[in-house]
């Protein structure tokens, strides 16, 4: 078996296993269970007093980033002699990592992953365990003599479920004994709550510069993903003390070919807002613009048998020729879990209904319309993992449903994609602060106002670009003024006339004796967001008014509609008259054909209101 981009292989059984031993280098028999691994497989171990613990892949503790993995081991060996394993439990709860954790005690051989099984974990019949789903498949195969189905469609990470027919992803939030051949849930531990946005940065923000100093003392070279985004942001301002390290990136479609659609222009958003805060912030950046990479067909074939996502080969060719090996990413991602990543009326969701509509947000477009098959798999899905006891506590259901079967599945599946090349690394990979996360309310997450606290505290300048949006923060402040109550907004008059503007929607005004002259409000998306303006007219007889345009141009960019008239705004350059009945009012509405981004096309679309 070809298992080039296997990075970190090992299979762990309850039985011995014969055909399996001759395909790994090294073979390590434990109380309850058999371990075998390669020598690319790199394991930290630590003994202490009959207490043996193996660490395969990175670990750190967000509480002091100067520990190292023996240091860790080293005091996890001395909480887990305890018969009870809070303490153990606890302590793991403050690390991060991409990695497993096998406690041997002399009786029992216990297996727990990272927060978020960010190194996956496959599993079969609670018998073999293996880090890449083909591996397992495979061992099924040789030691079971099984040929385990393969699904007629992937799976993409969904609930627990794999693309292999009895083979499941491994729940973060359990540990597996491999003397009792069963999974026990040890998260969450205590009642749940409600927590204010300044108590949750108050009890997480300490743990980022840990962080920070264990990436700055293990890596010489720091790949950082840049998007216009707030999750990237709050990455960028976390990193800024170590940011001469960083190789900052942004993947990109090739916008010149790309035909105007609702996905290309968010890829022409993006790279307009990284632009502004390469340029602002002089940050060392490269774009990598997936048209130029061609994948070479057995890439693409060992990659696809190897790995179990389906996300973006591209990508990972990309990785596998741009970067450099054995260096870390660090990505934005997980940090959905403190904002919504469903609709905001599920939130707090305890029905089944609502529960059972937020897990088919995420399952194969197949299995989407078979509403009795998602119900099937996710009734099976809350038995394997003890998911009533999640409830029990009182925990926020769906955003549990998106840790544990969202980003505990398939992202943990899409780093195998780069693993041949780059190690993954997220700041909130640890109980701890997701278990924070979940007590925020749905207004804190709706608003990101934690991302905006912590921004304030590390790069405050980074909360000047408003994610997502062409506006700033001068922007925001205009735009709040220029969109007072009504109460306001009626001393804005066409005097003489008996007009009153009764409703504007980012557009900017100036007003002078009897007349008004308009324009989109800067930063707006000119395409996107509505631009309009009401005028009522209060003065008892019918009135008359010219619009006139400033802008002429063959093609066809802006058009006004007034009322329900649409027309280009080539049509209002020698001035327009319109009539407006008493009583009633005349709506005007800007309509863009594209979200253009340079300052002259807000200036295109002044008009003169007289």
């Amino acid at each position: 078996m070809d298992r080039e981009f296997q990075r970190k292989p090992f299979i762990i059984s309850k039985a011995a296993l014969e055909q399996t031993e001759d395909w790994f280098e090294n073979s390590k028999p434990l109380s309850a269970a058999h371990f075998y691994y390669d020598d690319k497989t790199e394991i930290v171990t630590y003994d202490y007093e009959g207490i043996s613990l193996i660490l395969v892949g990175y670990i750190l503790d967000i509480e002091d980033g100067t520990k190292s993995a023996e240091e860790i081991l080293a005091e996890l060996c001395q909480l887990y002699k305890h018969e009870e394993k809070t303490p153990f439990h606890e302590k793991l709860d403050l690390l991060n990592g991409r990695y497993i954790l096998l406690a041997d005690d002399g009786r029992d051989t216990r297996l727990y992953t990272d927060a978020t099984c960010m190194r996956p974990v496959f599993y079969w019949n609670n018998e073999i365990f293996g880090s890449h789903e083909a591996l397992v498949r495979s061992v099924v195969n040789a030691e079971k003599e099984i040929e385990l189905a393969r699904k007629k469609y992937g799976m993409n990470g969904f609930l627990d479920y794999t693309s292999t027919e009895d083979v499941f992803k491994m729940n973060p939030n359990l540990y597996y004994s491999a003397g009792a051949t069963a999974f026990t849930r040890y998260y969450p531990r205590e009642e749940a709550m409600l927590l204010t946005t300044d108590e949750v940065v108050a009890n997480t923000i300490s743990h980022f510069k840990p962080q920070v100093e264990w990436l700055a003392l293990n890596y010489d070279s720091i790949y950082q993903s840049l998007t216009g985004g707030y999750d990237s942001k709050v990455s960028m301002a976390i990193t800024k003390p170590i940011m001469d390290k960083i190789e900052y990136f942004t993947y990109m479609i090739d916008l010149e070919n790309t035909p105007d659609s609702q996905f290309s222009r968010i890829y022409r958003k993006d790279k307009d807002l990284v632009d502004r805060l390469v340029y602002n912030l002089n940050l060392r950046h490269k774009y990598y613009f997936f048209n130029e990479y061609t994948i070479p067909k057995e890439y693409e074939s060992k990659i696809g048998r190897n790995v179990s996502s389906f996300h973006s080969y591209v990508l990972s060719y990309l990785t596998y020729k741009e970067f450099r090996k054995g260096q870390i990413h660090v990505k934005s991602t997980i940090y959905e879990i403190a904002k919504l990543p469903f609709n905001k009326e599920d939130d707090y969701a305890e029905d089944k209904e609502t529960l059972l509509r937020v897990a088919a947000r995420w399952a194969p477009k197949p299995l989407k319309s078979d509403s009795e098959a998602i119900e099937s798999m996710y009734d099976a899905f809350c038995e394997r993992n003890d998911f009533g006891e999640v409830a029990d506590r009182g925990y926020n259901l769906p955003i549990m449903l998106y840790w544990e079967a969202r980003m505990a599945n398939w992202h943990g599946n899409i780093t195998q994609e780069t693993d041949n090349v780059v190690e993954t690394f997220v700041f909130v990979n640890n109980r701890h602060m997701l278990n924070q996360f979940l007590f925020l309310d749905t207004e804190a997450k709706e608003k990101r106002s934690y991302f905006e606290k912590v921004i304030a505290e590390f790069w405050p300048i980074l909360n000047y670009f408003v994610p997502n949006s062409y506006e700033t923060l001068e922007d925001r402040v205009k735009k709040k003024e220029s969109q007072k109550p009504s109460s306001a907004t009626h001393k804005i008059q066409l005097n003489h006339q008996g007009l009153e503007v009764t409703e504007m929607k980012n557009i900017d005004v100036v007003s002078s004796t009897g007349e008004l002259e308009i324009s989109p409000l800067a930063g707006v998306n000119l395409k996107d967001e509505q631009i309009s303006i009401s005028l009522k007219n209060e003065s008892g007889t019918d009135v008359e008014v010219v619009i006139t345009g400033y802008y002429e141009h063959p093609q066809k960019n802006i058009f006004i509609k007034i009322n329900d008239d649409k027309r280009s705004i080539n049509e209002f350059i020698e001035g327009r008259p319109i009539s407006i009945p008493r009583g009633e009012h005349l709506t005007l509405s800007y309509e863009y054909v594209k979200n253009f981004d340079r300052s002259s096309w807000y200036r295109a679309g002044k008009l003169n209101i007289r």
